[in-house]
């Protein structure tokens, strides 16, 4: 079955795949990180902030989530931020 972006279910899809592999999602994401995923997913016009479309499918997210915490890996950082999710 097709499925269009998460948009408003980010946050719900994120916990239930967390939760199937028996980690709470604040234990990798602090509070900024989850916004932050949703911006860089969802591009805006080149002359302002009106949005042009969303590219929050499952692969999108998940794509950017492991190149988040492979990145924290490497860094020793306790969790993901916004920051770290605008760089990778």
């Amino acid at each position: 079955m097709p499925r269009g972006p998460l948009d408003a279910d980010l946050e719900q899809f994120l916990k239930h795949r967390f939760e199937r592999a028996g980690v709470p999602l604040a234990r990798v994401f602090d509070n900024t990180a989850i916004d932050a995923l949703r911006a860089r997913l969802t591009p805006t016009e080149a002359r302002g902030p009106k949005p042009v479309g969303s590219l929050l499918y499952p692969l999108a997210v998940q794509n950017v989530l492991a190149a988040a915490m492979n990145e924290v890996a490497a860094l020793g950082m306790p969790r993901v931020t916004a920051d770290l999710v605008r760089s990778v």
